[in-house]
């Protein structure tokens, strides 16, 4: 969440970072008015109570006196009367200030691009094949995904998975979760569920609320990342030994509401998949450090994999709400000769702090963490671009090597 003193301070900040995302500014000057209220009401209160006190203190003084006090006494009922009425009105006007404080994406880091992604690394060699290769779809519905019963029974974006590829997917988990673990972080399973004041908490809701698969009758939702759960964690808590570095493995689920007609085959774009996420709470002064130090760990994570990839800073029209600055990292898909993103990596800054109000002390003051977070492997996309780079002409694919000692074979 955007800090009101911030939009009192700098309004001008706030605009500009608006519309580099391309957002109007029609919430933001609702904002800006209605704290003036705020601020015009709570000035009367304060004279009120002000009031309040010079007539509780004559009530007092003619009590001593044995003289009469009821005229004072009326006198401080009816302040009392204003103040508990305009309390109220000071009260319903923070409410509406806050709930439209959570439509306000985070200030965009000067970095950012405006229009395009900015790639600004690329590792690896594309694979050249002597033969025309082919998309997943039709390499892993031969190889134990079975894309069509999947669909009778739950719709589009699911599959079924048999088999060795079974074992590919707990392979390539596995090998994930030691990496998370040499690396230093705390690994954790989660739960698959959290409350909605969650969602808000992280800056998924209100934006994005129509992504989230919802209990009916339950304020419970399925999360579309560890992230979620990560970062609520510690919500409410006041956090020591910083910086906290988390991994958590879960299952995720999404419905992909603003991907209408895109890649409906397939296990590239799924409602449910699993994915392995990188976390962090640190000081505010650490925090570009660390969110280098995510984008450093993907990186190596995919070269050991040996997936061609490249980095992008994505620009500031697709950027994550709570974002103020996002990595993306795209490998090659050798069928449609493109790069494709299969991790983001963000830094929210005190963004999902304010809202979660989560703090750190310094030299006696408290102050909002800064959270990060970044994917290190969605378990499934992955798998779609190890069989695309690892293909055969026969139509197998080769385990890349690092994950042979998991899977214990070499080839699907």
């Amino acid at each position: 969440m955007i800090s009101i003193e911030l939009i009192r301070k700098n309004p001008n900040i706030v605009r500009a970072s608006l519309l580099k995302r391309g957002e109007n500014l029609t919430i933001l000057e609702d904002i800006i008015k209605k704290d003036e209220e705020y601020r015009s009401v709570l000035k009367k209160l304060e004279n009120l109570r002000h009031e309040r006190n010079v007539a509780s203190k004559a009530v007092a003084e003619l009590k001593a006196k044995g003289e009469k006090f009821s005229k004072e006494v009326k006198k401080v009922n009816k302040i009392n009367d204003e103040i508990k009425k305009l309390e109220g009105v000071t009260k319903s006007i923070k409410e509406e200030i806050n709930e439209k404080l959570l439509w306000i994406p985070n200030i965009v880091h000067e970095d950012v691009p405006e229009e395009e992604d900015k790639v600004i690394k690329e590792w690896g060699e594309i694979p050249k094949f002597k033969f025309e290769p082919k998309g997943h779809y039709e390499i892993l519905s031969k190889l134990g995904a079975d894309f069509e019963r999947a669909s009778k029974v739950s719709g589009a974006r699911f599959s079924y998975i048999s088999d060795k590829l079974v074992i590919l997917e707990m392979a390539l988990a596995r090998f994930a979760i030691d990496f998370m673990v040499k690396k230093g972080f705390k690994v954790f399973m989660t739960p698959h569920m959290v409350r909605s004041k969650a969602m808000y908490g992280t800056g998924h809701f209100p934006r994005g609320i129509e992504e989230a698969y919802k209990i009916e009758k339950e304020d419970l939702v399925l999360i579309g990342t560890s992230e979620v759960s990560l970062a609520s964690y510690h919500s409410g808590e006041i956090l020591q030994n910083l910086p906290l570095r988390y991994s958590g493995f879960t299952p995720c689920y999404r419905t992909e509401a603003g991907a209408h007609g895109r890649d409906t085959k397939g296990m590239f774009r799924t409602h449910q998949f699993h994915k392995i996420e990188q976390f962090i709470f640190c000081r505010e002064e650490e925090s570009w450090k660390e969110h280098e130090l995510l984008r450093e760990n993907v990186e190596e994570f995919y070269k050991v994999l040996g997936l061609p990839y490249r980095v992008v800073i994505v620009n500031s029209k697709d950027m994550g709400n709570a974002a103020s600055k996002q990595y993306d990292l795209e490998v090659w898909f050798p069928s449609q000769n493109v790069y494709r993103e299969v991790v983001s990596c963000s830094n929210t800054l005190d963004y999902q702090a304010r809202r979660l109000n989560i703090k750190y002390m310094e030299k006696g003051k408290k102050k909002y963490v800064h959270t990060l977070n970044s994917t290190l492997v969605a378990i499934e996309r992955t798998i779609t671009a190890i069989a695309e780079n690892y293909q055969t002409e026969d139509g197998h694919i080769k385990v890349p090597p690092t994950l042979v000692p998991y899977t214990g074979f070499g080839e699907i």
